[in-house]
């Protein structure tokens, strides 16, 4: 029986993350079976101001869970598993890395970016047109998924702004590949230019 709130796992799953939520980016038929949607994880119970707190994130998915129609029934598996911490904020230590990260058939995760200062969460570009994928973390968290460019932040020192914005198949294609070398598998968000003044 859960704990608290169906986000607590039963003693069968991984209880090194006890938080999970299962969610769907997009849907069948919604032409987004090649877009990559901003899905942003912002773990509760921080306090920015003094919290260097290290959090582990997994985004898993086995081949035949649910997906596009279009990609018959060995859709695409995902394994992937993020360590790290913000710190304070714009002071503190922020680092963010995959120790674990494998696709089968397709690729679903297509990048990651963390805005040290501004946006204080980490936000994944998953496959969308209905995949499924289950999110578990070491704390209690929320999911946002962006399906249009979204303004997320904008400073009032110098009116720079930061935006949540998705991303296509080609666009996701032209960089490197995700892989346990931390250079490969964090892409901060001057890669795509997300802030604007």
């Amino acid at each position: 029986m859960p704990l608290l709130t169906e986000q607590f796992n039963d003693r069968n799953e991984n209880t090194g993350l006890p938080h999970y939520k299962i969610i769907t980016v997009g849907e069948e038929g919604d032409g987004g079976i090649d877009t990559y949607f901003p899905v942003r994880i912002n773990i509760q119970n921080r306090d920015r101001a003094r919290d260097n707190r290290i959090d582990d994130i997994q985004i898993y998915r086995k081949y035949n869970d649910p997906g596009p129609s279009a990609h018959g029934s060995t859709k695409a598996g995902l394994t992937s598993y993020w360590h790290g911490t913000d710190g304070q904020w714009d002071g503190g230590p922020s680092y963010f890395y995959a120790s674990d990260v494998a696709q089968t058939y397709r690729r679903t995760l297509g990048a990651v970016e963390q805005w040290s200062g501004t946006v204080d969460d980490q936000i994944f570009l998953l496959r969308g047109g209905g995949y499924q994928y289950e999110v578990r973390c070491t704390n209690f968290f929320n999911v946002t998924i962006y399906y249009e460019e979204t303004q997320l932040y904008r400073r009032g020192a110098d009116g720079r702004t930061w935006f949540a914005v998705p991303r296509t198949e080609s666009e996701i294609n032209r960089l490197v590949p995700l892989g346990p070398d931390s250079s490969q598998s964090f892409y901060q968000a001057s890669e795509w230019n997300n802030t604007r003044r």
